[in-house]
């Protein structure tokens, strides 16, 4: 569980947030995220993120409980966060990143979305 209050980031990670490296997207290309975690570096085969597993997260996505942060570096998707959103929590089940630091941006966006979205509860 992340208490936003006590979330921490590095000043190089606030910096490279701030800079215009990366666009960041939210439910954009939910499909490319999961995929990417399941793809990436050393997870190739020994993921429990099967095909069948890829394609139920695809429908619950499309049913509006499953969510992603999107970050792309030079219109290419470089990395990425998905969770699954019930009762009010959302449970962030995987990340992944193609260049540095793109999961990392990912998760300070994902947890700075739902600290504004909790302040206006």
């Amino acid at each position: 569980m992340i208490e936003f209050d006590r979330f921490h980031v590095s000043r190089r990670l606030r910096r490279t947030c701030r800079n215009a490296k990366f666009e960041v997207t939210r439910d954009l290309e939910f499909a490319g995220v999961i995929r990417g975690c399941a793809m990436a570096p050393g997870r190739l085969n020994q993921t429990w993120l099967t095909p069948e597993m890829i394609e139920a997260y695809i429908r619950l996505h499309k049913l509006g409980h499953a969510h992603s942060i999107e970050v792309w570096y030079e219109r290419e998707l470089a990395g990425g966060v998905y969770g699954v959103a019930m009762g009010g929590y959302l449970r962030a089940e995987s990340k992944f990143f193609r260049v540095r630091d793109a999961s990392k941006v990912a998760l300070v966006h994902l947890v700075e979305h739902l600290a504004a979205a909790a302040t206006r509860c």
